[in-house]
């Protein structure tokens, strides 16, 4: 190397083992800290319950809801002449026995 470079004014080439490492990790966890106290603190709260009560009714799913939603994920859709078609032929089955 030439002795008119100084090496110790080089950017480092990774960051492990620099001041910005760790505070990077430190930055991380505190946002993560922040994150889980602010839910647990929304869920637990005896604050927020008449809210939670109100909403979450509106996001849960009947069981009907459950089964129609997967009957028509399932079977193909068909027309409205299709159905009629269908419901014409039970009647007559039906009819003859």
């Amino acid at each position: 190397m030439d002795p008119r470079i100084d090496n110790s004014k080089w950017k480092p080439r990774r960051t492990r083992g620099t001041p910005s490492y760790r505070y990077r990790h430190y930055f991380a966890l505190s946002v993560l800290a922040v994150a889980v106290s602010t839910g647990l603190y929304g869920i637990l709260s005896p604050r927020f319950t008449k809210y939670y009560h109100i909403i979450e009714p509106k996001f849960r799913n009947t069981q009907e809801e459950i089964d129609r939603k997967n009957l028509m994920g399932f079977l193909p859709q068909k027309s409205k002449e299709e159905i009629e078609d269908f419901m014409e032929q039970q009647k007559k089955i039906l009819s003859e026995k």
